[in-house]
């Protein structure tokens, strides 16, 4: 019997990583096809304890640090890697080099194979109209980086997460006469790719894990749910009995009602996806992922249930 291969997994106490570590610790096959190195920048941290006590080997290691990443991926045979998105004026600059170091740090450390999360170009498929979405540009920028690189290699692009309406851009903002309102710059009926990377990320890694050779130089668009912000009001209401709405507002109200630097950057991400979809016309191959794992997705119902809305 073969031994394991090690598999480093990053951002193994966000919601992509830990999803990814979850779903192969579950897994009959992939756990004794893999042993698993979870990479954080805080491993005192909770759930960085909670993966140590499921037996994973937990390191530090900071992607701006290249000396920690060589470290971190000292016998790798395979890496899952994400890098963090970042909102301000020099967020191209310093995710870039996130990624840089991390793709050129897994070379080094003579890995078989890279799994990288990315999404598509937002300039690029907008022919030039969304020049703006640098959350987007930069990690598809990485993307073509990583494949001029002398390792095989396969990418995952998530859609937009359901628990983006737990934080503070989708939330719904309590009114002075007791109503909810989820505010944002799109129309209420415009349809958008909804995804819950925590429960569903393994899912699709997964399949990559399994079928390595299948995979490379693929990329996995994943996405479980379509449907409009009204549509996700609606569901709110019913789960939480209060009355919910949704309400489209022009840029600078967003701006107001959202007075932090981050506000246009998710407004200017909303109006591309609005216009080309999460995955920028690529429907065949939304179709073809789906069809690439045979684990059941999770609805936004189900979500809502597991992760209930507390408006008070």
């Amino acid at each position: 019997m073969k031994p394991p291969k090690t598999l480093v997994v990053f951002g193994a106490t966000g919601q992509q990583g830990g999803s990814v570590i979850n779903f192969v610790l579950d897994h009959p096959e992939l756990s004794s096809q893999y042993k698993i190195r979870a990479v954080t920048r805080v491993p005192s941290k909770p759930a960085a304890q909670a993966l140590q006590e499921r037996g994973v080997e937990v390191v530090k290691a900071d992607l701006y640090d290249r000396e920690s990443l060589d470290k971190a991926l000292r016998g790798a045979h395979t890496v899952f890697g994400i890098t963090c998105t970042i909102f301000d004026d020099s967020a191209y600059v310093k995710e870039y080099l996130q990624g840089k170091n991390l793709a050129d740090a897994v070379v080094a450390a003579g890995a078989q194979y890279f799994i990288y999360g990315t999404v598509r170009h937002a300039g690029e498929v907008s022919g030039g109209k969304h020049s703006a979405v640098h959350a987007f540009d930069v990690k598809a920028d990485i993307e073509k980086y990583i494949r001029t690189l002398p390792i095989k290699s396969a990418f995952f692009t998530p859609s937009v997460y359901m628990q983006d309406f737990h934080n503070f851009f989708f939330t719904p903002k309590r009114q002075e006469d007791g109503t909810y309102v989820i505010f944002q710059v799109v129309k209420p009926d415009s349809v958008f790719e909804f995804f819950d990377p925590a429960s569903d990320t393994g899912k699709f890694v997964g399949a990559i894990l399994a079928e390595p050779d299948k995979f490379a130089g693929k990329t996995l668009c994943a996405v479980s749910t379509f449907c409009s912000f009204s549509d996700v009001a609606e569901m709110i209401s019913k789960s939480t009995g209060k009355t919910v709405k949704y309400k489209q507002v022009s840029l600078d109200e967003y701006d107001q009602i959202m007075p932090t630097s981050h506000s246009r950057i998710v407004a200017n991400v909303m109006l591309f996806l609005e216009e080309h979809g999460y995955f920028g016309g690529l429907k065949k191959e939304v179709e073809w992922s789906t069809s690439c794992h045979h684990e059941k997705l999770t609805t936004f119902e189900e979500f809502i249930e597991k992760n209930p809305f507390h408006l008070e």
